[in-house]
């Protein structure tokens, strides 16, 4: 019965959308990938708000359930299966489809858990501008392979009209690029691409500069994977037509996410790197990679279990031990049952001493623990 009734109000939720576009016809830009949209879309929308208005969420609202909520600026009830709440936010739909749509752009992240998600989005969305990320092994549980990954993640961009892509990605640039007969924009830090910076700097504080020519952008992003948010926000921001001057000061003013790669202070004069929103085995492979370049007396890192990995859940975790023990990490600590086993142990045969590595069964429990010997200078 329940998915009946869901059923239903997925339904109203993507007739109502779709009036909604047929009505006010804002420009989408729709953002996806399996690395990288909430920070990509933010940092988009912060370069495009200088000249336009335009609307995004926060929050990864990218569901069937989440776009719509997100394009008239509605949260999700709190208790999902409560009639009042919905009968109210139904009531509130009608009041802005007959009201002044006030944006002129639309900034929306799209996901996909299983096959068919992102194509059931595009039947009401026709996307401006498609922005794909990455194609990485996330839900593979549901997915399968990363193949089925890849094939979903592309119809965002050969369902546009434009389209931005993630250049330094292999899949996208071998077997994406070749294919789309629409306008392409490129952006990366490795390959040649339509958004590159010439060089890229750190800070002493640890934040990253980069080069445009004669022109220096300073950022607040740690993360060189990070700067593909703003590589990819510079090239959305010109196909609207912002000098690129004014797109280097917009970039300069975007921040990282909380829970993407965010600078805190830590205990006892320490410095937490927090990378906690979510985790893929290449993500937590590019956070270590940070964790080598800043500079301090101890390196400390807290790395959970990773889930819906599927198939690939023992390699998954086996390739982020295998980052672990490249160097760089004094002290790690793992929570949960997969990264306990198979993530210390790759450490472990990666040259890591066994006694630089404490299992845990709890994030709590691995927090208490880290907080008790916190000393100056620490990264975490």
């Amino acid at each position: 019965m329940k998915s009946i009734v869901l059923s239903f109000i997925i339904f109203l939720l993507e007739r109502a959308t779709s009036l909604l576009l047929a009505l006010k016809k804002p420009k989408i830009v729709a953002v996806t990938g399996s690395v990288g949209k909430t920070s990509t879309k933010l940092a988009i929308a912060h370069v495009l708000s200088g000249k336009y208005s335009v609307l995004v969420h926060k929050g990864s609202y990218n569901t069937e359930i989440g776009v719509p909520l997100s394009l008239f600026e509605m949260e999700a009830p709190s208790l999902i299966w409560n009639p009042l709440a919905w009968v109210w936010i139904f009531l509130r739909i009608a009041w802005k489809l007959i009201t002044p749509y006030p944006y002129q752009i639309v900034v929306q992240e799209i996901g996909a858990d299983k096959p068919g998600d992102i194509e059931r989005i595009l039947r009401y969305i026709a996307p401006e501008i498609g922005v794909v990320t990455a194609v990485h092994p996330v839900h593979t549980e549901l997915f399968g392979s990363l193949e089925n990954i890849f094939k979903e993640k592309s119809l965002v961009a050969l369902k546009s009209k434009r389209a931005v892509i993630n250049g330094d990605d292999a899949l996208l640039r071998e077997r994406l690029l070749p294919h789309l007969t629409i306008p392409v924009a490129t952006y990366g830090i490795e390959k040649d691409a339509s958004w590159k910076s010439s060089g890229v700097e750190r800070s002493k504080t640890g934040e990253l500069t980069m080069v445009f020519g004669d022109i220096a952008a300073e950022t607040h992003i740690v993360a060189r994977h990070g700067l593909y948010a703003l590589l990819a926000a510079g090239a959305v921001g010109e196909i609207f037509g912002i000098e690129k001057r004014e797109i280097y000061k917009q970039l300069s003013a975007v921040h990282p996410a909380p829970g993407r790669m965010r600078v805190l202070e830590g205990k006892n004069g320490s410095t937490l790197l927090d990378d906690s929103y979510n985790a893929s085995p290449g993500a937590v492979v590019r956070a270590l990679e940070t964790l080598r370049e800043f500079s301090g007396t101890r390196k400390i890192a807290i790395l959970g279990s990773m889930n819906e990995l599927g198939g690939i859940m023992k390699e998954g975790h086996e390739r982020a031990g295998d980052a672990v023990a490249q160097g760089g990490v004094d002290l790690l600590v793992t929570i949960g049952e997969n990264a306990n086993a198979y993530l210390v142990a790759s450490a472990i045969r990666g040259g890591l001493l066994a006694e630089s590595c404490v299992k845990t069964s709890s994030p709590a429990e691995a927090g208490r623990y880290v907080a008790r010997i916190l000393r100056q200078g620490d990264v975490v």
